[in-house]
């Protein structure tokens, strides 16, 4: 509270050198006793000729008193989750926004204010997100006082845990960033094969390859956040891990050898089957003349007599009219 009086001006014309009432009256919890007030009122004199000739006299006095309250500090802070995220701490008209760690002071009026804090606080990291939960406020309600502190305080707990599985195995972990587990070799074998030699060349070739199982899983890392799901999941794959190949070939002879000097065995056809005229049918009529052999195509004039020569059916083993064949001519 603050008082203005302007009877200060009346002490100082009458002489007085001491506290002047206006500083004696700032005090708002001064009580002013009111016989000063009273014989101020009655013994004011104001100088009518001159300042050092006093004279008496009872003049108006006009008082003008105004009033302010005295406001208290405030101070709000939060904790309990990183400084990255924000809560809002209030009492009553006054709140502040405050990160985890943070406190600020504002100035409050005198009262009884109720207390309260943002339910929850969120921190994003990228991948993946943490929420922390209001643990409590203290107090549930705060008393300031003119010239006085006081102070509220917002704890959080945190943070919420997801859900991680493997393969559908699930269990709770803290929000983070997850990798997947490295692979691994499940199973291994060999296998054998044989192919053809390459052209031009008589044999085969025998393939030995090792191979195996592996496992692994995707995806191969990930954010797992308060309240979600990150899973992770299974499969396999078989690789060659080598080959081994055994040829056995021998190259095929050359087209373009010379031709061997050994002569071929010789190729006989059997002798064709002896072939006999049918006999002839019987007759009864008289017997057939004489045969007699062709004239002989020797030239005219060669041999004894210059005529053709005959020979008879004696002479050979085939006789094709009258004249002496081999036996191929009669067939």
């Amino acid at each position: 509270m603050g008082v203005t009086c302007t009877i200060d001006n009346a002490l100082q014309e009458m002489g007085h050198k001491g506290q002047p009432l206006r500083g004696y009256l700032a005090d708002p919890q001064t009580q002013v006793p009111s016989s000063v007030i009273l014989t101020l009122a009655v013994l004011a004199a104001m100088e009518s000729g001159g300042k050092h000739n006093k004279a008496l006299a009872f003049a108006p006095l006009t008082f003008t008193f105004s009033y302010s309250i005295v406001p208290g500090s405030l101070t709000l802070s939060a904790s309990g989750f990183p400084a990255d995220g924000r809560a809002t701490v209030s009492a009553g008209p006054y709140s502040a926004t405050l990160g985890g760690g943070g406190s600020q002071t504002v100035s409050a009026l005198p009262g009884v204010y109720g207390t309260s804090a943002s339910a929850e606080v969120s921190v994003s990291f990228g991948s993946w997100t943490e929420i922390y939960t209001l643990q409590s406020v203290s107090p549930d309600q705060v008393s300031v006082r003119s010239y006085g502190s006081a102070s509220v305080a917002a704890a959080y707990t945190g943070p919420l845990p997801g859900t991680l599985c493997y393969d559908g195995s699930c269990r709770q972990a803290a929000p983070g960033y997850y990798t997947a587990p490295g692979e691994s070799v499940i199973r291994t074998w060999t296998e054998t094969r044989t192919e053809d030699c390459p052209p031009g060349y008589t044999g085969s070739v025998t393939v030995t390859e090792r191979w195996r199982t592996v496992k692994y899983w995707t995806p191969s890392a990930g954010g797992l956040s308060s309240r979600g799901t990150l899973s992770f999941t299974s499969a396999t794959r078989d690789e060659m891990v080598s080959s081994q190949r055994n040829e056995s070939c021998t190259p095929l002879p050359s087209t373009t050898d010379p031709p061997s000097t050994t002569n071929p065995p010789p190729t006989t056809s059997p002798p064709p089957p002896p072939t006999t005229d049918p006999p002839p049918p019987p007759t009864t009529g008289p017997p057939p003349p004489p045969t007699t052999d062709p004239p002989s195509t020797t030239d005219p004039g060669s041999g004894s007599g210059g005529g053709p020569r005959s020979c008879g059916c004696h002479d050979c083993s085939c006789c094709c009219a009258c004249t002496c064949r081999p036996p191929i001519c009669c067939r």
